[in-house]
């Protein structure tokens, strides 16, 4: 059995080293084995392109898996690209807001020359959608004190760029609560800014939930239309006069007809508070009295 098999592996190694002897002279152009080189050939040729056919398939799946890997390393670069862009874009935006922020503070400092201006953030709210009272991170630590229950909130209005906020109404060692006009407890004294007609804008509870007030006293001889600017009059009530509070939207006569009023919407915009600036009047002695915990 060994023998034989023997036998074969000499036979098969015979044949194959005469075909190659063979094919190789037969290749040459005036060969007169040409003959048995298209013998060989012909019955070969399937086979040859059964290979040639499968090299193809090979060589292309090889460099579909080339180009797939060059793709998915240009992706992670472009994301990486994305990622490091959408940094710098948060970080443009902020020193943006930064820049702001002290652009805003120095205009409110030459608006109001008798005041000092202290920025601060908005760190607690009431509940709702409105900032009808909220919290800023300002307090005793930075120069806001309170000269009696009474009097110390006339000392600290709070504004924006746009316009009147409110005011403070309590203070603790590092934080103030501040009441804006669209509270139901305020009330300031203002003037129509065309006229100069005093009028009071006061909170009002129904009117709070829109983020507008309402516009009372309006003299009967006050020429008051929807669009007209308000103001702070500056009479007394601790506001300094001249901040713009916000514009009328709507002129109303009361049930009985007898009564003029508007509803007007304030110039800041009380649902997107973050920053603010507490105005501490130059003529606050800094007697700190007695401070909430």
């Amino acid at each position: 059995m060994l023998r034989l098999f023997k036998n074969k592996i000499f036979l098969l190694v015979i044949s194959t080293v005469l075909i190659l002897v063979i094919i190789g002279v037969s290749s040459r152009g005036n060969s007169k084995l040409n003959w048995l080189n298209n013998i060989i050939n012909v019955p070969l040729a399937p086979v040859e392109k059964g290979i040639s056919v499968i090299t193809s398939k090979i060589e292309d799946s090889m460099s579909y898996f080339k180009s797939k890997k060059r793709i998915d390393d240009e992706n992670k670069a472009l994301k990486a690209e994305i990622e490091e862009l959408e940094k710098k874009i948060t970080r443009m935006d902020y020193l943006e807001s930064q820049n702001k922020e002290m652009r805003d503070m120095l205009n409110i400092r030459d608006w109001y020359r008798d005041y000092s201006v202290i920025g601060g953030n908005v760190i607690a709210k009431d509940a709702g959608n409105w900032f009808d009272v909220f919290t800023v991170d300002v307090g005793q630590n930075k120069g806001i004190s309170s000269n009696g229950e009474d009097s110390f909130s006339g000392y600290y209005p709070v504004v924006t760029s746009k316009g009147l906020v409110g005011r403070i109404i309590s203070i603790s060692a590092f934080s103030s609560k501040v009441r804006t006009i669209i509270d139901e407890d305020s009330t300031v004294s203002c003037i129509v800014t065309k006229n100069r007609q005093y009028v009071d804008v006061k909170g009002s509870m129904e009117l709070r939930d829109q983020g507008l007030c309402i516009v009372e006293n309006i003299d009967t001889n006050t020429d008051l239309s929807p669009g007209d600017t308000i103001e702070t009059s500056g009479a007394g009530d601790g506001y300094p006069k001249g901040i713009i509070v916000g514009k009328v939207i709507e002129v109303k006569k009361s049930q009985d007809d007898l009564k003029t009023y508007a509803i007007l919407k304030p110039a800041v915009d009380f649902r997107s508070l973050e920053t603010v600036f507490i105005l501490k009047s130059n003529s606050d002695n800094g007697d700190t009295g007695s401070v909430e915990e």
